[in-house]
Parts: structure tokens; sequence; C-alpha cells
């Protein structure tokens, strides 16, 4: 197993195709991940945008590799030795209808439409790179991989599509960012939004894009999350004032100076009331 990674990972990556096999290997490595009784039980099913669709047998299985969600997707990265996957959702299904047939999204693109012929050279180098694998199943497995991303890669070019930004990878015109760097930005720009608000709770969406350059909607969900969690907080420690004071701003959008005991006492039901929905404020 060491070995094909040595001998197949540096070629992929030279081809601009190390992301794609990376997520790959969750199929072909799928037992050696999860271990014999969890594979029994389920298999991978495809990737789109960091989530791992798993198909399981049964609900009782369902159940089970929910409460092991967050295990299961350490054991992957762990494996992959990166960040690929950061979610998973379980499905029921008859695991022989996926088995040998997982894929992996690519940007919703069909080649069913697209009449897409593989050149002799193209053919050459799918080879090339499958028959430094020993193993016949996975070596033909590589080379359908490889023989789809051919093909993909000249519809992405009949269709003009341009390069990413940020790794080069192809990508529709109006986009600046390939589907995994704009995930992987927008989770970069999330965390400095919770950040933010954490040193400044009281700030709103205009004031927090003069230090971050945010989407409304990646501001309006860290700040409810944020509220959430903190009115968990006080309604399980009622006499914490520090965090009744932090409530108050987040929700209210007041500073620091602003908060009196008057104040507090006037809205303490609502701050510890029910879910409090956050709306922009401008």
């Amino acid at each position: 197993m060491q070995q094909f990674g040595k001998v197949l990972g540096p070629a992929l990556k030279k081809m601009g195709l190390d992301k794609r096999y990376k997520v790959e290997k969750i199929f072909f490595y799928w037992q050696n991940i999860v271990g014999g009784e969890i594979a029994a039980h389920s298999f991978p099913g495809s990737v789109n945008r960091g989530v791992l669709i798993v198909k399981v047998n049964n609900s009782v299985w369902i159940h089970h590799l929910m409460t092991l969600k967050e295990n299961i997707v350490a054991k992957i990265n762990d494996f992959i030795g990166e960040k690929v996957i950061y979610d998973i959702k379980f499905q029921a299904g008859y695991l022989k209808n996926y088995q040998n047939n997982s894929e992996v999204d690519d940007e919703k693109l069909s080649l069913r439409s697209e009449n897409v012929i593989l050149s002799k050279s193209d053919i050459e180098k799918a080879d090339g790179i499958a028959n430094l694998i020993s193993d016949v199943e996975i070596r033909l497995k590589i080379k359908r991989i490889l023989c789809k991303e051919f093909a993909f890669r000249k519809v992405k070019e009949k269709h003009k599509w341009k390069k990413c930004s940020q790794c080069g990878t192809l990508c529709p015109q109006d986009q600046i960012y390939c589907t995994v760097c704009d995930i992987n930005n927008r989770r970069r720009i999330k965390r400095e939004i919770r950040k933010l608000l954490n040193q400044a709770p009281w700030l709103d969406y205009k004031e927090c894009t003069k230090y971050i350059d945010c989407r409304i909607t990646d501001f309006v969900t860290i700040k409810n999350e944020l509220i959430d969690k903190i009115r968990k907080d006080i309604n399980n420690d009622h006499s914490d004032s520090m965090k009744i004071a932090i409530a108050a701003m987040l929700i209210y959008g007041i500073k620091p100076e602003a908060i009196t005991k008057e104040f507090i006492d006037g809205n303490l039901d609502k701050i510890r009331g029910k879910k409090n929905v956050f709306t922009f404020r401008r």
C-alpha cells in the first residue's frame, strides 16, 4: 500500500491530479481506514464539496455510524494526510449497487452530451501511470479515473474554462476559484469572522467588512452560532454576568459602555429566551 502511494502519488501530482487521487484513496482503502466490521456494512458512494456520501446496508448501522462520524472523518483525513473530508452523510442503500462504482463529482459537468475522443497520447499516458501498479483491479480503476479526467479536461477547454486563481485547476469563466479552493477560502473567512466577533461582539456586518471581505450569509451564520452557544452557557450558569453582557452585545449590537444593569434587567428574558435569529442590521 505504501509502495502504491510512493509510485503513483508523484506521477499524479506532476499532472495536477493529486487532489483527485487523494480523494480516490478513500474508495481504494475504505476497509483499511474504517476497519473490517464497518466496511462490511458500508461503502463510500461519492464525494462532493468535501462531503462524503456513505451507503449503509440498514438503518441500525446508519444510527451506529452517526455516533462515530467525527471519528471516521478524523481517520479518513489522517490516512490521506490532508483534510479533504469535512462531513459525512449516511444513506441507506444496497451495497452491491455501489461497490466498484465510486465517483467524485466534477463540477456537475457531464460527459454524456459531449463527444469526447481521447488521443493516442492520452491513452498511452494513462497506461503508463496505471502500469506502475501491480494490483490488476486497482490498475484498471486508476486507468478509468485518468481517462475520465483527460476527457473532462478536453470538455472544460472546449467551454473555455479558465485556471483557478489559487491552484490552477480549470473552472468556469464566471468563477475566480475552483470548488475546492472556494470552499477552503470560505472556511478560512468564517474562522476569521468568528475570531473577530469573539474580540468585538457588537460589530454588525458593515463594520465587519472593514476588516474582512466576507458574504452577509457567512456573517449571519457565524453570528447566530455564537449567539446560540453563549445562550446555552448562560442558561446553564445564570450568574455569569460577563457572558450575559457578551450575549447582549451579540444580539443587540451595542458596545460595552452601553451595557448597564438596567439594560440587562430589562432584556434578560429576551437574552435567555427562545432561539434568537440574528438579521442583517445596516
